[in-house]
């Protein structure tokens, strides 16, 4: 979601019924907070994409070295991976966090009661 409101998945819904919506592409920022983006991400990317028709919640990269590479030319220069290696160290980042803390609560194969 580059620019407007997660809402707006449910407009392509209305006008698309027989189409399933999966969002796919967010990330978050080398220079984002942790309690700023996880707050925002768990809202909108988790739980906005599944109340708005998405059959998915995905936030990327899964993993990334110290500069945030590698990246194709052109890319994004400061996409944070769920995981950032350098050398034998792992650091979880907040991406990490928000998929876990969601997997903890919605099981697969899960299905939404109610929508919005």
């Amino acid at each position: 979601m580059y620019n407007g409101d997660i809402s707006a998945l449910s407009t392509v819904k209305a006008a698309h019924p027989d189409k399933n919506l999966y969002f796919t592409e967010q990330w978050t920022g080398s220079t984002g907070s942790f309690d700023g983006d996880f707050k925002w991400h768990t809202k909108n990317v988790i739980i906005g994409s599944m109340r708005n028709w998405s059959k998915t919640a995905l936030e990327w990269n899964l993993a990334n070295d110290p500069s945030f590479g590698p990246h194709t030319p052109g890319g994004c220069t400061q996409c944070k991976g769920a995981v950032t290696i350098n050398g034998n160290i792992r650091t979880k980042n907040v991406g990490y966090y928000i998929v876990a803390q969601a997997s903890k609560f919605i099981s697969a194969g899960s299905v939404k009661l109610q929508v919005p």
